[in-house]
C-alpha cells in the first residue's frame, strides 16, 4: 500500500499490534469526497519504492492520455457495455495512525491521561480542529464524545464522562509545530515530497480502458477524520478507517487485478462493464446501501461520451415536453388519488427541478428528502392578500442543503395539494401511493432514458439558453456580455438549490481583492499624473523621443484601467456567486455546448467562461458546437 508522506513524530509511543500493518497515506482530511491510496516511506539507500506494477505505464500510453482521441468523430456506439477491457492499481489508502510524542499528554479533570492507541487517535482529530467553526457546535460536541467512547477501552469509558472536562491543549499545540514545519520546510525537502506524490499518482491515478490510458480522477481513500460537511445530525461524526477488505474492485477478467497491501485481501473483486467505477466502500457516515466510489476523471473519454448521451437525451425530451405537461395536468385535475399524486409529483419535478428522493436505507442518519419522500411537515399552503395561492417548501435536500422555496400556483395546484394533504398529519407521507420505482417506471413509459435527473438537465439547460438569449446585449462590452452569461448561470443554479457554504476563507478572499481594488486605483491616479508630465513635456520639445515616452505611460494606462475593469467584475461574480454554488450546475447540469455557442457567436474567449480544467472537460463540445448551436433545436437520436 502506498502512503502519503508526513513529517515523523521523533520518540512515538509504541502502537499496539494490530495485525498486518499498513503503510501510511494522506493524513488531510478531505470532506469532498476525495478517495486516496498511500505514499510510500522514504527508503535507505538501494531501496528502491516499487511504483511500477499493474496498470501499463508505457512512453506510448501516457502520450494517448495527453493526445485526446476525438470520439465524438468516430460517430454513435449503440453498446451498452462501458468497457471491454479496464486495469487498474486500485486505491490508495491512508497510512497508519502514527502515536503522539511521549511529551505530549491528554489530561482528564487537570489529570495526565494515557489513551490507547484508538482512542489517542480518534482525540487527535478533535484536537486538530479546536479552532475550527465546526467544534464549537454543541452537536459537534455531542456526536465526537457518543463515536469517541465508542472507541474507548472499558476503563476509558468510566473515566472520561464530560467533554468539558477533556483538555487537548497540548495535542492541539504538538499538530500545530507539526503544520509549521511543514510550512518551512526547506525547497529540497519540497521538490522530495513533491516528487514522491508525482510517483504516486504516476502509479496509481491512472488506469487502461480499452488501450487507452485514462485519468482516475478520485484514487485516494480519506483517511480517518470528524465529519464537518453538511448534514446537522451527522457533524462531528467519527469517519472510520477503510481497510481493503472493505473494498470491492471493479476490473475486467482479463486484466491483472489490484494487489492488495501486504497482510490484507479484497472485500470482493467483480467485473462488471455496465459499471464505471473502478473500486466502492460502503460511506463510513451515511452507511445502509451507500457508497464512496473510485471513477474516471470528467477529462475521460468514457465520461464525456456520457456528457454527450446525457446531454442528447435531455435535448430528445423538448419534442415531449409539451405531452408529458399536458398529460400531468391531466393528472392533477383527475379523479383518482394516485393519478393526482403523481401529477403534483411530475410538476414538482418539472417545475421546481426536484430530486425524485429514493426511499432511505437503514442506518442512514440525516432526514434528507426528495421529491418523492417529502413528508406533511415539509410542505405549507398559504393564500395572501394579493389573491395568489402560495406553497412553501422547506426540507433538506440532497447533502443535506436546505431546500428552502415560496412558490406561487394555480388554483388547481393549490387544491390537489389541498385533497392530497387532507386527514394527514406530521410524519405522514405526502405521496403516500407514490414511490419513486414507481415514478420512474412511469417516466420510462412516456421517453426512452427519461428520469428525474433527464428533467433537471433539460429545465437547467433551457434556463441557461433562455436568459442568455433575454440577457445579452450584441452591442455590449466584454464584461457586460461576461456578466449576462453569469447571470444566466445563476439563473440555473438557483433552479437546481446548488448551495455553497460560506466560510471565513471568503470573507478573506473578499478583504484581499477590495485590497487589490484600492491598490490598482492609486496605481491608475498615479500613471495618470505621470502620462501628464509626459505629454507636458513632449509640449514644450516635440522631439519623437518624447512622443514615443507619451505612447509608452499611455499604453501603461490602458493597462492598468483593463487590470482594474477585471478585478472589479471579479468582485461583481464573487458577490453574486457568494452563496451559489454556479460550477456545480456548470459540470453537471448544463450542457456545454451552449456556452460554446454563446462564446463563439459574442467572440468571447472562452477562457474568460471555462476553467482550464473545464476545458479540458468539455473539449468535446469546444470542437463540436458551432455558434449556431440552440439546445432546443432539432436534433438525431443517440
Amino acid at each position: 500500500m502506498v502512503t502519503d508522506e508526513r513529517p515523523s513524530t521523533s520518540q512515538g509511543r509504541e502502537s499496539s499490534s494490530t495485525g498486518q500493518k499498513r503503510r501510511k497515506l494522506n493524513d488531510e482530511e478531505n470532506d469532498d469526497g476525495s478517495n486516496g491510496e498511500t505514499i510510500p516511506k522514504k527508503k535507505s539507500k538501494g531501496e528502491k519504492n516499487d511504483v511500477n506494477r499493474g496498470a501499463s505505464t508505457s512512453k506510448e500510453e501516457k502520450k494517448n492520455v495527453e493526445e485526446r482521441r476525438k470520439w465524438w468523430k468516430e460517430g454513435k456506439s449503440d453498446n451498452r457495455a462501458r468497457w471491454t477491457f479496464l486495469e487498474h492499481n486500485g486505491p490508495v489508502f491512508a497510512p497508519e495512525y502514527e502515536p503522539l510524542p511521549k511529551d505530549v499528554t491528554f489530561y482528564y479533570d487537570e489529570n495526565p491521561m494515557m489513551l490507547s492507541p484508538r482512542a489517542e487517535e480518534v482525540a487527535t482529530l478533535y484536537a486538530k480542529m479546536l479552532n475550527h467553526q465546526s467544534s464549537v457546535k454543541s452537536v459537534f460536541k455531542r456526536n465526537f464524545r457518543t463515536d469517541w467512547r465508542k472507541v474507548m477501552t472499558e476503563k476509558e469509558r468510566k473515566i472520561i464522562k464530560e467533554l468539558e472536562m477533556c483538555n487537548f491543549q497540548e495535542i492541539s499545540a504538538h499538530f500545530m509545530k507539526v503544520e509549521e514545519k511543514k510550512k518551512n520546510m526547506s525547497e529540497d525537502e519540497k521538490v522530495e515530497l513533491q516528487n514522491e506524490k508525482k510517483a504516486i499518482e504516476e502509479k496509481y491515478g491512472f488506469c487502461i480502458v480499452d488501450g487507452r490510458r485514462q485519468r482516475i480522477k478520485n484514487y485516494k481513500v480519506e483517511p480517518p477524520g470528524l465529519f464537518r460537511g453538511r448534514g446537522r445530525k451527522v457533524m462531528g461524526k467519527f469517519k472510520a478507517r477503510i481497510m481493503p477488505e472493505d473494498v470491492t474492485i471493479n476490473c475486467s477478467k482479463d486484466s491483472k487485478i489490484p494487489t492488495a497491501p501486504s497482510g490484507h485481501k479484497w472485500g470482493s473483486v467483480c467485473h462488471d462493464p455496465n459499471e464505471t467505477w473502478l473500486a466502492r466502500w460502503k460511506d463510513p457516515i451515511r452507511g445502509g446501501n451507500c457508497y464512496k466510489y473510485v471513477t474516471l476523471s470528467h477529462s475521460s473519454d468514457l465520461k464525456g461520451q456520457m456528457d454527450l448521451r446525457k446531454y442528447e437525451t435531455a435535448r430528445r425530451l423538448h419534442s415531449k415536453i409539451d405531452e408529458i405537461r399536458n398529460k400531468y395536468w391531466e393528472h392533477i385535475q383527475g379523479e383518482g388519488m394516485l393519478t393526482k399524486q403523481r401529477g403534483v409529483a411530475m410538476y414538482l419535478i418539472d417545475k421546481l427541478a426536484l430530486r425524485v428522493g429514493n426511499e432511505k436505507e437503514k442506518g442512514e442518519t440525516a432526514d434528507t428528502v426528495g421529491c418523492c419522500t417529502l413528508r406533511f411537515q415539509h410542505i405549507k399552503l398559504r393564500e395572501e392578500r394579493d389573491g395568489m395561492k402560495y406553497i412553501t417548501f422547506n426540507f433538506l435536500g440532497k447533502d443535506s442543503v436546505p431546500y428552502r422555496n415560496k412558490v406561487s400556483v394555480k388554483d388547481g395546484v393549490f387544491k390537489a395539494f389541498q385533497l392530497i394533504m387532507e386527514n394527514k398529519r406530521k410524519g405522514d407521507k405526502l405521496f403516500h401511493l407514490l414511490d419513486a420505482a414507481e415514478l420512474n417506471r412511469y417516466l420510462q413509459r412516456k421517453m426512452k432514458g427519461l428520469t428525474a435527473k433527464v428533467f433537471r438537465t433539460y429545465n437547467a439547460s433551457m434556463t441557461l439558453q433562455k436568459k442568455l438569449d433575454e440577457l445579452t446585449v450584441s452591442a455590449g462590452t466584454d464584461e457586460e456580455k461576461i456578466l449576462a452569461y453569469y447571470q444566466a448561470n445563476k439563473g440555473a443554479a438557483l433552479l437546481c438549490n446548488h448551495q455553497r457554504s460560506t466560510s471565513k476563507n471568503d470573507d478573506n478572499a473578499m478583504k484581499s481583492l477590495k485590497s487589490k481594488i484600492q491598490k490598482k486605483a492609486k496605481a491608475i491616479k498615479d500613471a495618470e499624473k505621470t502620462l501628464k508630465r509626459a505629454e507636458k513635456a513632449y509640449e514644450v520639445s516635440k522631439t519623437p523621443e518624447k512622443k514615443t515616452i507619451v505612447k509608452e505611460k499611455k499604453k501603461i494606462l490602458e493597462k492598468l484601467r483593463e487590470e482594474k475593469r477585471e478585478l472589479l467584475r471579479e468582485e461583481t461574480l464573487m458577490k453574486k456567486g457568494k452563496e451559489i454554488a454556479l460550477n456545480v450546475s456548470k459540470i453537471y447540469y448544463l450542457d456545454p455546448r451552449i456556452t460554446v455557442a454563446w462564446c463563439k457567436k459574442h467572440r468571447i474567449p472562452i477562457e474568460k467562461i471555462f476553467t482550464p480544467a473545464e476545458i479540458e472537460i468539455f473539449d468535446w463540445a469546444i470542437d463540436m458546437a458551432t455558434q449556431d448551436f440552440r439546445f432546443d433545436g432539432l436534433i438525431n437520436s443517440v
